[in-house]
């Protein structure tokens, strides 16, 4: 578990780097490093880590029974990694509740802002996004050492999409997140369900993600006003 945040720490340092050296977009440059971390993950199951009793299959040894994370739930699958979600709501009220939010709340509406303010704008960015690479990091370890007990190639494929589209259905808040990611779990998982059992094909919940995402630009894109002013016009010419 240490590791595994401290890795993911790590791999959002860089981006934080890339961002306070040279103003690099921070959401493009994790996505980018997303890709060299699957062509890495790719490099260590198909080399170095790969079951030497797995035939042809890219994958790492299975983890010792002891080392899983306790099942609650055989049939759900609710294991103890539950409680990462308490901690990452307990992280949510560190974040409204000090100084350190505050200054992450200041440092998000501008740096002009927050530097006439008097704080390190770029000491604020490196803490958040290590602070963030680490719950990601535990997030992984969740689903090796809670789901797959072993390292899979593309065990986090498309994720690091998804989670650009969720903190933007959540409104970037907190509660939105954990809320909009809760909505995307259930359409992932009970989209996999709905094709075993009901052969209706998962692209629907391609189509249901691509249709979010059109809606959240268009409400990034266009306000009340100008929807009223084109009604208007309309109304006009009728």
């Amino acid at each position: 578990m240490i590791c595994g945040m401290l890795g993911g720490a790590l791999w959002a340092g860089l981006a934080a780097v890339l961002k306070i050296r040279f103003s690099a977009n921070e959401v493009i440059t994790t996505l980018m490093l997303n890709y060299i971390a699957t062509y890495f993950l790719a490099f260590l199951v198909h080399g170095p880590m790969k079951d030497p009793v797995g035939g042809d299959f890219p994958q790492s040894p299975n983890i010792a029974e002891a080392l899983r994370l306790p099942l609650f739930s055989d049939r759900l699958r609710i294991h103890a990694g539950i409680f990462v979600g308490i901690l990452v709501v307990a992280v949510m009220l560190f974040f409204w509740k000090t100084v350190l939010g505050y200054r992450i709340d200041l440092a998000g509406q501008g740096e002009k802002v927050a530097t006439y303010s008097g704080m390190s704008v770029k000491r604020t960015v490196l803490i958040t996004m290590m602070i963030s690479g680490a719950l990601t990091g535990l997030a992984g370890w969740n689903e090796i050492y809670g789901v797959q007990y072993r390292l899979l190639e593309g065990v986090a494929s498309g994720y690091g999409d998804i989670a650009v589209v969720i903190a933007l259905l959540g409104s970037l808040n907190p509660v939105g997140i954990v809320i909009a990611g809760f909505f995307f779990s259930a359409l992932m998982v009970g989209g996999a369900t709905m094709q075993r059992m009901t052969d209706v094909p998962y692209s629907i919940v391609d189509i249901i993600q691509g249709l979010v995402i059109v809606f959240i630009i268009a409400r990034a894109t266009l306000n009340l006003t100008m929807v009223k002013n084109w009604i208007g016009r309309r109304q006009r010419h009728a």
